[in-house]
């Protein structure tokens, strides 16, 4: 399946209307739709996960070597989106916090493009 799939996937899955109570699928859609339009992000492979958006080079991502994980989008219940170097490493730090889901989506993006330049 080509990340298009997964994609799609997502968008449908996650959209309105929400579970009632629920403070994540409210505050992922926006985020979502705002990933789904950069097409770096539309080039690999979206996850989502212990309240985050993380992107990867292939959809086999837990059964591939470390140097496949990649950056991420934690969303808040406080309604901040925390873009992070690395979801998995005990090194990640902070790039971002914003209350702009588009603009944490195009931090996102620009630190996909980075990884994708560099041959991964």
């Amino acid at each position: 399946m080509e990340p298009e799939s997964h994609w799609a996937g997502l968008l449908a899955d996650y959209a309105p209307p929400h579970p009632e109570r629920s403070w994540f699928e409210p505050r992922l859609w926006p985020l979502l739709r705002a990933a789904a339009g950069q097409p770096a992000l539309r080039r690999v492979y979206p996850i989502i996960s212990l309240n985050r958006l993380t992107v990867f080079h292939s959809p086999e991502v837990f059964r591939r070597a470390p140097e496949d994980r990649w950056p991420a989008v934690v969303v808040g219940s406080d309604g901040l989106y925390a873009v992070v170097s690395d979801v998995w490493s005990d090194e990640a730090t902070m790039v971002l916090t914003t209350a702009d889901p588009g603009l944490a989506a195009e931090k996102l993006a620009s630190l996909v493009e980075e990884i994708l330049d560099d041959g991964m």
